[in-house]
């Protein structure tokens, strides 16, 4: 798992750095591109697999990128006075590779102090075959915690210490695994959801259940689609249906004439941030 170790590898680099602005930017986004690892589509092996974790220009194939105005948000909740302790809560997607970016993203939100908690939310079964379950955190922290090399090694003992510590959570929903869109989330879901001060939904299903996977007009406000969610939502999705909102009419054509595929293709993505009600 060459390229595991040198996400890990490339963390810990980040963290050296001092938790710059810029380091979140690239474990964002890298997050984002994570979710190009789906085996409901691919094969672990397939070559057609589209992927831009090693492209020098990561950020080329975002159809939206408010990256920037996520690290800003997040980096400044610290300093700004609050009833609590910075939370962030994240949807969860695919275990393997993309679980392996989550975590990097965990920890580094972690260990530079700028949440005090990060509350996973697993399936309590795959709807899709590579859907992460809780099971799937676990071994990801035991697999890590024994491996050979030493950055991962360190990784997993330092989420291992933040699980003890209560710093990192687990959560497990019925939910989750129901054909309901986003807004008919039960009442003890969306009063945990609200306690987050932000929250990362991973992937193409969690972003189509935003939107009720209607097709909504591509220049849809997307704040206006979601007005319902509880909590200030961030989306790191590739597209690989034909639902999306928050476009411009001159991105939709550009789009269009460039890839005919690109809703479906999983070459293109998107961070897209709605902070909420003012």
């Amino acid at each position: 798992m060459a390229r595991g170790q040198a996400l890990v590898t490339q963390t810990h680099q980040l963290l050296a750095d001092g938790g710059r602005p810029e380091g979140l930017i690239y474990l964002l986004t890298l997050a984002l591109w994570g979710n190009q690892a789906d085996m409901s589509l691919w094969a672990p092996d397939d070559a057609t697999q589209p992927s831009h974790r090693q492209a020098d220009h990561p950020h080329e194939h975002l159809v939206v990128n408010d990256a920037e105005a996520v690290a800003h948000y997040l980096t400044s909740m610290h300093d700004a006075p609050r009833a609590h302790p910075p939370c962030v809560d994240c949807l969860l997607d695919n275990a393997g590779f993309e679980l392996l970016g989550d975590l990097c993203l965990t920890d580094y939100l972690l260990s530079t102090d700028q949440v005090q908690t990060v509350r996973l939310h697993a399936k309590v079964h795959p709807t899709f075959v590579s859907d992460a379950m809780r099971a799937d955190v676990h071994t990801t922290l035991a697999w890590l915690r024994r491996h050979a090399d030493r950055a991962l090694r360190t990784l997993g003992e330092r989420l291992h210490a933040y699980v003890r510590h209560r710093r990192l959570q687990l959560y497990t929903h019925p939910f989750w695994t129901s054909p309901l869109p986003l807004w008919e989330m039960p009442d003890n879901l969306r009063e945990l959801l609200a306690e987050a001060d932000v929250v990362l939904a991973k992937g193409d299903a969690n972003y189509r259940r935003a939107l009720g996977d209607a097709h909504w007009p591509l220049t849809t406000p997307l704040a206006d689609v979601v007005s319902y969610f509880p909590s200030p939502i961030v989306f790191l999705r590739t597209c690989k249906a034909e639902v999306i909102a928050g476009l411009s009419s001159a991105q939709v054509q550009e789009l269009r004439q460039r890839d005919p595929a690109w809703l479906t293709n999983g070459t293109w993505g998107v961070i897209q941030f709605v902070p909420g009600r003012a």
